[in-house]
């Protein structure tokens, strides 16, 4: 509601004034992004992204583009978008949206980087109203231990020795710190040594390794335990 004023002055110290009040109607775009603030490397992330007419008119030709950063990958979107990858951005074609009603987009992104990742969109329509919003995504990685282990000679006669081969291997994206192994030796075999990149004690048929301090991602280790086939 905006107030018009008039003034009217003569001579003799005249004066009067009048006042009127006009109604001013007109959209107004609020744009909205929701989502996880932390991700970790290779997981999947949904994004919610709104718009809404909070004017008092509806307008026309809404459109809503997300700018995915670097450190996702567009997997999908719904509500007919259209994603430009040269340019990283998402688009929709919202149409009209009368007064006081919104859309909401559903967006699938996977984290590919570490680091801190801004999520920018923005809502125009054709009155020239544009608004703005962001998100920032702090990506991380996560370690991934992964153990393989081989049994060098299968079967094991009586008397002969053997040894089992384990394979420690970080198949994450960040590092991994004190990381112990453990051998738990089956009935049938007696142990006789072990080796690896730490020292070993053995307790009974058990043969615990000291921790290793750091194992980088993507970094692998190789222990072996040496036994002999027994009754």
């Amino acid at each position: 509601m905006q107030t018009v004023q008039v003034s009217a002055t003569a001579d003799g110290n005249l004066l009067q004034t009048s006042e009127a009040s006009v109604n001013v109607i007109a959209p107004s775009l609020q744009a909205e992004i929701d989502g996880p603030s932390l991700r970790y490397k290779g997981r999947v992330a949904t994004y919610t992204v709104k718009v809404k007419n909070d004017g008092t008119i509806g307008t026309s030709n809404v459109r809503l583009m997300h700018k995915i950063p670097d450190g996702f990958e567009f997997i999908s979107a719904d509500k007919g978008a259209t994603y430009d990858a040269p340019t990283r951005i998402l688009s929709w074609f919202v149409g009209r949206l009368n007064a006081n009603k919104s859309a909401e987009m559903k967006v699938k992104l996977k984290a590919v980087k570490i680091g801190e990742f801004v999520h920018y969109i923005r809502a125009t329509s054709e009155h020239g109203s544009t608004t703005d919003s962001q998100l920032l995504t702090r990506v991380e990685g996560s370690a991934s231990l992964v153990i393989d282990i081989a049994d060098l000679d299968d079967p094991v006669e009586v008397g002969t020795e053997t040894a089992y081969e384990i394979r420690l291997t970080n198949d994450g994206s960040a590092e991994a710190k004190n990381v112990g192994l453990s051998c738990e030796l089956p009935a049938g075999v007696k142990y006789v040594s072990a080796s690896g990149p730490s020292r070993h004690v053995v307790d009974g048929n058990l043969i615990l390794f000291q921790p290793l301090a750091l194992v980088k991602a993507g970094e692998t280790f190789t222990f072996r335990v040496h036994v002999i086939g027994s009754v």
